[in-house]
């Protein structure tokens, strides 16, 4: 448009030359990823508290958001299957279980062997747990202050929650798996696979 406004109606020059990389991102945005090592390191610093090395191995192992995490009940775990049915998501600001960021949100979630041993361990210390009880009652503050407190421990670059999720993809995107684009974007509950590219 700008180069039309310059050739045919007298602009002097095209503005957008003269912004470098505009769009671009900034590189200190882009979310921070751990590989399978520097996650095997931080998680041995949560061996002593089993509900938050839990929960870091369910985001690390299933890519699934943090309120989807949050929002999960007994009933969602399917230890037979080795699935987590993701069909709602607690919003922290109200404290409330409700409903899933999208539609293509709601989905199911194939976990590895060792995790679904691990979670089947886990809720067998949870004392009176019913089918509606959530598995994980806890807070993203307190989340945000255990995943800090493990990964200085462990001398690792700061990563966010959601960075758990960008490792996920990115393991499975490296090889790891034989997943198609397409299969990955369903997994993490994108809309569309050119989300899960970005």
């Amino acid at each position: 448009i700008m180069n039309f406004a310059k050739t045919y109606h007298k602009l002097p020059s095209n503005p957008v030359l003269l912004v470098d990389r505009m769009g671009a991102k900034n590189p200190e945005d882009e979310p921070v990823i751990w590989t399978l090592e520097e996650y095997e390191r931080f998680s041995e610093e949560l061996q002593d508290k089993p509900m938050f090395y839990y929960i870091f191995e369910v985001f690390f192992w299933s890519g699934i958001r943090l309120g989807e995490l949050l929002g999960l009940k007994k009933e969602d775990v399917s230890l037979e299957e080795g699935t987590l049915r993701v069909k709602e998501s607690y919003k922290t600001q109200t404290r409330k279980i409700g409903k899933t960021k999208t539609k293509s949100s709601k989905r199911t979630v194939y976990i590895p062997q060792f995790l679904v041993e691990e979670l089947a361990e886990y809720m067998e210390t949870l004392y009176g747990l019913s089918e509606k009880d959530r598995i994980f009652p806890t807070s993203k503050t307190t989340l945000h202050k255990k995943l800090k407190e493990a990964a200085e421990k462990a001398g690792l670059e700061k990563i966010t929650i959601h960075g758990f999720r960008h490792s996920h993809i990115s393991m499975l995107m490296d090889g790891v798996s034989c997943a198609s684009v397409v299969d990955i974007s369903k997994r993490a509950g994108h809309k569309k696979p050119s989300t899960t590219m970005i």
